[in-house]
C-alpha cells in the first residue's frame, strides 16, 4: 500500500507534467482524469487534517467536496463535508467524513449535543473527537 507522502508526491508531480505537456500544446485530459482520481483517492485513504494536503478541488472534474443534507434526527440542514477546509460561510453546521465511525454510534440526544456545538460561537469547523 502507498503511503501518504508518496501518493502526494506523485500527485505533485503528475500536476508538474500536465502543466508542461499543455505548454507544449499535448492533449492531456486523460492525465488530468488520472490526476483527479489520485487526488480522490488520497481523499479516501487519508482523511482528516487537509492542512499540509495539496489537494485541489475540481468540480468540473466530478469531485465531491461536500453535500447539504436534510437531517430528520437533527431537523436542520446540514453539511457532510469530505475535506477538512471546507467552509461554506452559511453558518450550517458542518460534519466532516472522517467523524462518521465516531457518530455512528451516538445516540439521536448526543447527536444533537454536538449540532449544538458545531453551532456555538466557536463551533463552526468543531470536530467530532471522541
Amino acid at each position: 500500500m502507498i503511503n501518504q507522502a508518496d501518493l502526494f508526491e506523485q500527485i505533485k508531480k503528475g500536476k508538474a507534467a500536465i502543466a508542461k505537456a499543455k505548454a507544449q500544446g499535448r492533449d492531456v485530459a486523460a492525465w488530468e482524469r488520472h490526476l483527479e482520481t489520485m487526488k480522490l483517492e488520497a481523499g479516501r485513504l487519508f482523511p482528516g487534517n487537509a492542512q499540509n494536503k495539496a489537494i485541489s478541488c475540481d468540480v468540473d472534474a466530478g469531485e465531491v467536496v461536500a453535500v447539504e443534507i436534510a437531517s430528520t434526527v437533527l431537523d436542520a440542514d446540514i453539511w457532510l463535508a469530505f475535506r477538512d477546509d471546507f467552509d461554506p460561510g452559511d453558518g450550517k453546521a458542518i460534519f466532516y467524513g472522517h467523524e462518521l465511525p465516531r457518530l455512528r454510534t451516538k445516540t439521536p440526544e448526543q447527536l444533537r449535543k454536538i449540532y449544538a456545538l458545531k453551532l456555538g460561537p466557536s463551533g463552526l469547523g468543531t470536530k467530532v473527537r471522541q
